[in-house]
This record gives C-alpha cells, sequence and structure tokens, in this order.
C-alpha cells in the first residue's frame, strides 16, 4: 500500500501531460484559450453582444461564439460557428482571426465579425484596469483537476457600427474585455492534476476557510459541479461595473465564488457568502437559475444583488465523449442587475448585463437533497429531493414540538 501511494505521489507531482507542446510556429500554446467581448449598445434599437474566438486542443477544435441579441424585438442572432477545424483559428502575437472574422489586441481592442449576412465592428477602449481573478490568492485558478488563468477588462467604453437586417448603424455603448487561458479537460478530468493544482485549491480552501461561513442547519448535495460556472458582467447607473463568478461544488453550502466592483478608481474584491436560485428553467438533463440573489462582503461593506434574464436566452450544447459525462450546456441571456451595497453608506446599485450558467451533466442528470433542522422550536426536520432523471420530487416535514408531520410529491419537467 505505502508502494503504491508513493507511486500516485510522484504521478501527481511529475505529471508527464502538464506541458503542452505546440507545434513550431503555432501560438496555440494551451489546452484551452479564448479571447472574449461583451457590449451594450444603442444604434437606434438597444442590442447587446458577446463573442469569442477559442480554440480547444483535446478535441481538438475551434469555436467562434457570436450571438447578437435584439432587446426591443427579443430576438437572437445565434451566428457562430462550432467544432470547427482548429487550423481554422490563427492565432498570431495581436491578432486573433477566424475566416473573415478578427481580434486586435493591444491597448484598444478592436474586433470585426462577418457572419450569416450581419457585419459588426465594435472598438474597446479601456475605462479600467486589467484585473486577475484571485491574484494574490493563488497562483493558478483550479477548474475541475486543472488550472487556468483569467484575467478581464470590467469597463470599456464601446464604439463602432452594425449592420444587421439590411440597415448599418453607428453605436456607442459599453463594454467588457477577457482573456484566459489554461490546461483542463472536460473528458478526462484527472489529466492535468498535479501537486501544482493541488496548491492552488489548498489556497483557495485557506482563502475559504477565513471568508467563508457554513451554515450546516440548512444542507443540500447536488449534482452541481466544478466543471460549471455562473457568470455575469454588468453595469449600474452610477457608473459602477461588475465582475461576477462562482463555481459550483457538490455540496451547495461550499460556495466558491467572488465579485469585483468597480467604483471608477479601484476594483472591490467582494468574497461571495451565499447564493439563493430563485427561478429557474430545466433543458436537457440540466437546470438553470435564470433569477438568482447573492449576497458578499469585502471587510465591513455588505453587497446584495439580484440577476435576472430578461430576454430569449441562447444555448449552446457540447456532447462529450465519455460513458458519465453527457453533455456540456451554456444558457446565456441579457438581464437585469440591481440591488445595494452597504457600508459607510447606503449606495443603491440598478443596472444591465449579461448572464451566463454552464453546466456539465452527467448521465444521472440534474438531482438534489436539501436537509433543514429546526430547533429549538420548532423542533424537526424538512427534507426535500428532486430528480430531472425521475422527473419528480419529493418533500417532507417531520416535527416533533409542535407535532406535524407532512409528505408529497410531484412530477418535473
Amino acid at each position: 500500500m505505502k508502494l503504491l501511494a508513493l507511486m500516485a505521489f510522484i504521478i501527481i507531482i511529475a505529471n508527464p501531460f502538464l506541458s503542452i507542446n505546440p507545434e513550431k510556429g503555432d501560438e496555440k500554446k494551451y489546452m484551452r484559450e479564448w479571447w472574449n467581448i461583451d457590449a451594450f449598445f444603442n444604434c437606434g434599437k438597444n442590442f447587446s453582444v458577446t463573442a469569442s474566438f477559442e480554440y480547444e486542443r483535446e478535441t481538438p477544435a475551434a469555436n467562434l461564439f457570436l450571438t447578437i441579441f435584439d432587446h426591443d424585438s427579443n430576438k437572437v442572432y445565434d451566428l457562430g460557428a462550432y467544432e470547427e477545424s482548429i487550423d481554422k483559428l490563427i492565432v498570431e502575437k495581436n491578432v486573433v482571426r477566424y475566416e473573415d472574422c478578427w481580434i486586435k489586441i493591444g491597448n484598444v481592442y478592436e474586433a470585426y465579425f462577418e457572419r450569416k449576412g450581419v457585419e459588426l465592428y465594435i472598438k474597446l477602449e479601456a475605462m479600467a484596469p486589467m484585473q486577475k481573478i484571485a491574484a494574490g490568492i493563488a497562483s493558478n485558478l483550479p477548474f475541475g483537476f486543472g488550472y487556468y488563468n483569467y484575467t478581464f477588462i470590467s469597463k470599456c467604453m464601446a464604439s463602432g457600427w452594425i449592420k444587421i437586417d439590411g440597415s448599418k448603424s453607428n453605436f456607442t455603448g459599453i463594454g467588457y474585455y477577457e482573456h484566459v487561458y489554461g490546461n483542463w479537460s472536460y473528458n478526462k478530468p484527472m489529466r492535468f492534476f498535479s501537486g501544482n493544482v493541488l496548491k492552488d485549491y489548498m489556497a483557495l480552501y485557506k482563502w475559504w476557510r477565513e471568508n467563508m461561513s457554513i451554515d450546516f442547519k440548512n444542507f443540500t448535495i447536488w449534482t452541481n459541479n466544478p466543471f460549471g460556472y455562473d457568470w455575469s458582467w454588468g453595469f449600474f447607473d452610477n457608473g459602477y461595473t461588475l465582475f461576477f463568478g462562482n463555481i459550483p461544488f457538490w455540496i451547495k453550502n461550499v460556495p466558491m465564488g467572488i465579485i469585483y466592483l468597480y467604483d471608477g478608481k479601484k476594483y472591490h474584491e467582494f468574497k461571495l457568502i451565499s447564493y439563493e436560485y430563485m427561478e429557474g428553467k430545466y433543458y436537457n438533463g440540466s437546470f438553470f437559475p435564470t433569477k438568482f440573489r447573492i449576497k458578499a462582503i469585502d471587510g465591513g461593506s455588505t453587497l446584495i444583488l439580484n440577476f435576472e434574464m430578461k430576454y430569449k436566452p441562447h444555448i449552446y450544447e457540447d456532447r462529450l465523449s465519455s460513458h458519465y459525462w453527457k453533455n456540456l450546456i451554456l444558457y446565456e441571456c441579457p438581464g437585469t442587475i440591481y440591488g445595494w451595497l452597504n457600508g459607510s453608506k447606503s449606495i443603491a446599485l440598478n443596472g444591465k448585463g449579461e448572464i451566463e450558467i454552464e453546466r456539465q451533466n452527467s448521465i444521472f442528470d440534474y438531482a438534489l437533497l436539501s436537509i433543514s433542522l429546526k430547533f429549538p422550536y420548532p423542533f424537526g426536520i424538512e427534507l426535500y429531493f428532486l430528480s430531472y432523471l425521475l422527473k419528480l420530487s419529493l418533500s417532507m416535514q417531520l416535527y416533533l414540538a409542535p407535532p406535524f408531520f407532512n409528505f408529497s410529491f410531484s412530477k418535473i419537467g
């Protein structure tokens, strides 16, 4: 047994898969990498766009995510190209290209898209500094059993033009930029596990222990897992902007989320204390929250925000080549973000943003078991079970003081 343990330790520390060796001249250095922009703008009509140039060397494949939301007509333009040859994405030092579409990276970020009769040119000028997520906490962010780096600019001045439905218009608005790169696998989650990943998990766990509190009177386990995320970028009427990211865990009481609120001068880092899914939709084995509330703290300040999808969503699904994992689904939609910041003074926050929920679903589909202990009075227990696979939910309340019992079930989906 000791020999097996030692061999496992050596494999973890000296993982031969940690190095991705691209061909000479190839700038695709990681297992996965993407460059993303988001923007809300007005050109006589209200639009928003989310777009990403992405490659992944696991399949391998290239993806162009390009979705335009017409808010006034509640119409979605899905202009993306998915699971294409990885050679279609050309990665140069400061330019990334996919066919006639490109993004230039520099002091100013420019992008051009021509897809399915729609043209879009957008320029983003940074109004906030670049921020690395979890800087000072861990060297990398763990993703499942791999790792990645995540940088973003939450406030950019957006300008450009759009040609859509035969009409060309100039626009101005507000935008967002991010760059993400790293080594992780959806189909073989253990492929990039190493001692460094373990160190990052331990660093994040230490940070979590110092900043989080758990109420074990209410305990929930579910099939949501670290291969998915809850994400949002938003902007508010008072000029503040927001980055929100949360990695779900099999134990819901273990929130692994972070928020960056930019006030025009600096980013304030809030630790996610709790979140509550208030409304949602079931889709192909997964549950996607369409309205949720979060609570987070930064020193003596408390941030409470409500996120609500307001328009027709765009849904992307990738079938996974695994005996256990079934699919990966991205559910995205613009919406409203509102709440307040309580510190030395109370600040109301009213705004809009892009909201994205991603879930990696297993053959067992979405399920949860929630246990609530009630004491000292009333004294009892409440149980709730839900299974998308079985298409049912069960609920039970058992109280000893005062005596009470109730059991019910219903079909879902």
